[in-house]
């Protein structure tokens, strides 16, 4: 049983429910095991039973089909048919699918704001952010915020860059979202020149931030060497001392 609620739960990959049916099933075991274990550990100890002893019939027969064997059948069944025949195994990588065809195409996709800024690892630029999209443009605190960015990948570029993003408040709060592209599905290492890339995110803005006017910083950077790219060309974006781009101010309420 143990090994197919493993099994079920290697395969299924949905952490929420695979918790729920193991967590409960490790109580079902706890439940039967332990007072019997301890039994038998006070009986090795001493050579003599505990009291509680005479209260713990046998483990076997109905009594191991109705404490053991028949709930952990229960978790199980539904585990493995949710794994293996509801389909709910594929919906995965089909999201992943048209999550990456709908954020990769060969023309740049309509940007609210146009920054038109371009990024260089040295020599000729390497990535242009084309523009970007905040919505909404005021946002509550404890709320959040959609932000995308518009990429368009000029050269081959190896290494482990990602994306940085700063939102300032007042006082000097911030949050961040430094994130591989698409979701961690399209990272810039595999951006091939010429590819349009939509990188959309949500951002929580903690309860802790002030409100009044935020500002959007980002950049690319190496988190193995904590190396920022150059900003060849800040385009219609302002250019901090820290090699941050800002590019939007949305209001936070």
């Amino acid at each position: 049983a143990l090994t197919l609620l493993i099994g079920a739960t290697l395969y299924m990959r949905y952490h929420y429910l695979t918790d729920l049916v193991a967590g409960t099933g490790l109580a079902i075991l706890v439940s039967a095991l332990v007072p019997r274990l301890h039994v038998a550990w006070e009986r090795a100890r001493s050579g003599v039973a505990p009291p509680e002893a005479a209260e713990l019939a046998p483990l076997r027969g109905r009594r191991l089909a109705w404490e053991l064997v028949v709930p952990l059948l229960l978790l199980v069944a539904p585990a493995i048919y949710l794994a293996g025949f509801s389909g709910l195994h594929t919906q995965e990588p089909k999201r992943k699918e048209e999550l990456l065809a709908a954020s990769i195409t060969d023309k740049a996709a309509p940007a609210k704001r146009i920054i038109s800024a371009t990024f260089s690892s040295g020599g000729a630029p390497d990535i242009e952010l084309v523009g970007v999209d905040v919505e909404p443009e005021s946002a509550p605190i404890g709320g959040s915020f959609r932000l995308t960015l518009h990429w368009h990948a000029l050269r081959p570029l190896a290494g482990a860059w990602e994306v940085f993003v700063h939102i300032n408040g007042p006082g000097g709060t911030r949050a961040n979202w430094d994130h591989r592209p698409v979701s961690s599905l399209h990272p810039i290492y595999l951006w091939k020149p010429g590819q349009f890339i939509r990188d959309s995110g949500v951002i929580e803005l903690r309860t802790t931030m002030a409100a009044g006017a935020g500002e959007v910083w980002l950049g690319l950077w190496d988190p193995l060497s904590g190396k920022r790219m150059v900003v060849a060309s800040p385009g219609s974006g302002k250019l901090d001392k820290d090699g941050r781009l800002l590019v939007a101010t949305p209001t936070l309420r």
